[in-house]
């Protein structure tokens, strides 16, 4: 395999003044300020699966709440990574949506990203693989969150269509956004994006969803850029669509009362729908985190309690807890319009639940809660 030019330089400066997240500053300053990290690859995914799994949910692969099996089926298999180009695609296409956090947040080498990965999955999973119809997972670094987030991926296989919905956490662009430029790079490939899918998004909602970049170029939306690490190693040749929603840790569901989740939601279920109807499978990602720099203390029954109402689909307990309680999750308003959708795709809750946080990184007394939910397919 051959090694990629990198640009991550180009975007240095951006991606480190302005860290959003005191655990995954800490993750960049480990990183050399994003420079490429030189030490093994295989050690950054031993540094996060230390990671406390005390909060879990519930055992690992037990049967969830939808009362389906583990959803795994030995004739699921990852397919084959490529022999990466010297170069890296995508760079002279000026639609496309160059990366922010490669070279801290995760490895800039293909190659070693292939590693990193690859170590992080197998540190948490390595039996036969399930077929996803959607999962939530974490967003941060790969040394804050990495662990948690292999809990999921580890355990799925990607199919070729991949739809995300993911908080934008500062109030740029528009604040209900659909990409509907070129492809995404990440180390090694240029991810296509389907035009079609993002087509008929705004079509459904007209005056509700807008075609924007602004709101995905910048550092702070890595909660969509940090999927691309994970499913593209487990599906090189996934196509993606990208759903951002102004929501940071402090703004509970901004401008998004009940009624807008539910619009959102049914928009979202038709097109899975339409897509499956056309013999499609379809993953349906919410990516969120949990509590914000709160003490572990705090922190962990806040954490139990939303993914409670995550694992069983309930929009409005969750709404009610997090407005009344003050809690301090990112990806409220994301989260919300994935379960309301999944319930109208006639999922009842999750199958897969479990949590981890980031102490191991940045200590008891102000860390993050990461989420981990798999829905298996009927």
């Amino acid at each position: 395999m051959h090694r990629s030019t990198p640009f991550g330089a180009l975007f240095c400066a951006l991606s480190f003044a302005c860290a959003a997240e005191t655990t995954e500053s800490a993750e960049a300053a480990a990183d050399g300020n994003g420079a490429a990290d030189s030490a093994d690859a295989v050690a950054d995914a031993a540094d996060a699966a230390d990671a406390s799994d005390a909060s879990a949910d519930g055992a690992d692969g037990a049967d969830g709440i939808d009362g389906a099996t583990d959803g795994t089926d030995a004739a699921l298999v990852d397919p084959p990574l490529p022999d990466w180009p010297a170069n890296q695609p995508g760079l002279d296409d000026p639609t496309a949506r160059k990366w922010f956090r490669a070279g801290a947040w995760y490895k800039e080498n293909p190659d070693e990203l292939d590693t990193q990965m690859k170590g992080l999955f197998d540190a948490a999973y390595t039996g036969p693989l399930g077929d996803p119809a959607g999962i939530v997972t974490c967003h941060a670094g790969s040394k804050a969150s990495g662990a948690t987030a292999a809990k999921v991926w580890s355990r799925i296989h990607v199919p070729d269509t991949v739809i995300v919905l993911a908080p934008n956490h500062v109030n740029v662009g528009a604040p209900a956004a659909i990409w509907n430029a070129g492809p995404w790079l990440v180390p090694g490939l240029a991810v296509p994006v389907r035009d079609d899918i993002v087509t008929r998004f705004l079509e459904l909602l007209p005056g509700e969803l807008e075609g924007d970049r602004v709101a995905f170029e910048h550092q702070n939306a890595h909660p969509s850029e940090m999927m691309l690490p994970y499913l593209t190693r487990k599906n090189p040749n996934a196509k993606v669509v990208f759903l951002s929603f102004f929501d940071e840790e402090k703004a509970d569901y901004a401008n998004f009362d009940a009624a807008r989740v539910k619009t959102f939601a049914s928009a979202v279920a038709t097109v899975v729908r339409e897509l499956e109807a056309k013999g499609e499978k379809v993953l349906l990602i919410a990516s969120m985190d949990l509590s914000h720099y709160e003490a572990l203390v705090d922190f962990d029954p806040k954490d139990a309690i939303m993914m409670d109402h995550i694992g069983r689909f309930d929009t409005a307990g969750l709404r009610t807890s997090v407005v009344e309680g003050n809690f301090t999750i990112c990806a409220e308003i994301a989260v919300s319009i994935w379960m309301e959708a999944m319930l109208e795709l006639g999922y009842t809750g999750l199958d897969f639940n479990e949590r981890g946080n980031s102490v191991h990184l940045s200590g008891v007394d102000a860390a993050v809660g990461y989420p981990a939910g798999i829905v298996w397919r009927r």
